[in-house]
């Protein structure tokens, strides 16, 4: 069975109640038998990915909280344009992911200090929620901030001059658009990624584009040879459930790592002692950046993170292989949501009125801290949310994660680790 085999919790979290994790996409498929594992797994991906896809009011939230943060942007410079760059630009933005914007400026300035400046202004708003921080010392120097829920609870990360990202997001939009297979794929390993806490390259993580690349990689190579018309046209063919489970295959089994790396430009493995740019002791996963060919983009992953991806990719592969076509939530061993989730896309959903997809009533008015907006809207929540879970008892009756998989009685995620939940350090 799916639920016994799913990845395990690295510790119980402190929350007292269990069965707060959900696949609500599962609703919206038919209850019948889909023929085999892969074209149930087939159509559970598709109705995630359709379960993902940003709403209108989604979307409306985005578009009028980003166009008042670039105002408060521009603000220090004579000359800039703000640009919108990453998952936001390429249309593969989760609900709650970072939107990435940065300045450009022929202004002359100090870096170090500059950061600091957007940042006071970004702070004195009312709309921003808690402190801004400055990560200065980062290959690429941002700043990172949230706004208030009035505000959608939005995270920016923010840069100036930083232009890299706009070449790398023309490249993935490239790609998106020559292989159909693409975005889903990135959407599931993407969720899963994050779920578990290991997308975030500040903290020893794999970034966005190091995961967008590992899928554009293998649908180049096609290692356990898929129908060329299952790459072409997976929605004809019902073949992402294929293309996902030999995903995993590869990437937790089939890779040699240790001596060679991705190459996306050259679509093919390359020794890693020819490539100057890896350091000589370099025995983990490299990705050459297909936009600046001297750049690791794994270069940040930690061998322990790289390990438990690893981990989780083969426990999932173990549990596709396992499953049946008549079991429902086969896409659970990857990805799930829990109630802060699906509050968070409800209190979104609640912000614009219905059918003001044009903003009239989300209007911005001035604060009390020096200019900053403040949101007056009918549709503005102004207390706590509660919404009815979607399915009772995790998915679908079954408590999640199983208390056979942990040794001990499981516990929902705290609100401090909202949907993030660690996999097992220990070896499996």
């Amino acid at each position: 069975m799916l639920a016994h085999r799913a990845p395990p919790f690295t510790q119980a979290p402190s929350s007292s109640h269990i069965g707060n994790i959900y696949a609500p996409w599962l609703d919206s498929i038919p209850d019948q038998e889909s023929g085999s594992v892969e074209v149930r797994l087939h159509n559970e991906i598709m109705a995630y990915v359709d379960y993902m896809a940003p709403t209108p009011e989604e979307e409306m939230v985005v578009k009028l909280v980003e166009s008042h943060v670039r105002a408060v942007l521009q603000r220090p410079f004579k000359h800039c344009r703000v640009h919108v760059f990453g998952s936001t630009a390429t249309g593969l933005r989760l609900p709650g992911s970072d939107v990435d914007l940065v300045i450009e400026t022929t202004d002359r300035f100090d870096p170090k200090a500059m950061l600091f400046r957007l940042s006071g202004i970004v702070r004195s708003n009312a709309w921003c929620q808690g402190s801004v921080q400055v990560n200065h010392r980062a290959r690429v120097p941002i700043i990172t901030f949230a706004t208030t829920p009035q505000f959608g609870s939005l995270k920016f990360d923010v840069g100036v001059n930083n232009m890299s990202g706009l070449e790398t997001g023309a490249f993935v939009a490239e790609c998106l658009k020559t292989m159909p297979a693409l975005r889903p794929l990135i959407l599931v390993i993407k969720k899963a990624l994050s779920i578990h806490g290991l997308n975030d390259a500040s903290k020893g993580g794999i970034s966005s584009f190091a995961v967008i690349c590992m899928c554009i990689f293998f649908l180049q190579l096609n290692p356990y040879g898929l129908s060329e018309e299952y790459l072409t046209d997976p929605i004809a063919t019902r073949s992402s459930g294929f293309i996902l489970f030999d995903f995993l295959a590869y990437y937790s089994k089939g890779l040699p790592y240790k001596n060679t790396y991705i190459s996306v430009s050259e679509g093919r493995l390359m020794p890693k002692d020819r490539a100057h740019w890896i350091a000589d002791d370099c025995v983990g996963l490299v990705i050459q950046c297909p936009c600046d060919p001297g750049r690791n983009i794994t270069r940040a992953l930690t061998p322990m993170n790289f390990e438990k991806i690893r981990r989780l990719f083969a426990q999932a592969h173990e549990v596709i292989g396992d499953a049946t076509a008549m079991q429902r939530g086969i896409l659970g061993a990857l990805v799930l949501v829990n109630a802060k989730f699906i509050e968070h896309r409800e209190h979104i959903r609640r912000l614009i009125p219905p059918g003001d997809f044009g903003g009239n009533h989300f209007t911005l008015a001035t604060d009390q801290r020096g200019g900053g907006p403040s949101a007056h809207h009918t549709g503005l929540l102004g207390s706590s949310l509660s919404v009815k879970p979607p399915i009772p008892g995790g998915i679908y009756g079954i408590p999640w994660p199983p208390v056979s998989m942990l040794g001990a009685t499981p516990q929902a995620p705290s609100d401090s680790q909202q949907d993030c939940l660690s996999i097992s350090q220990s070896s499996r």
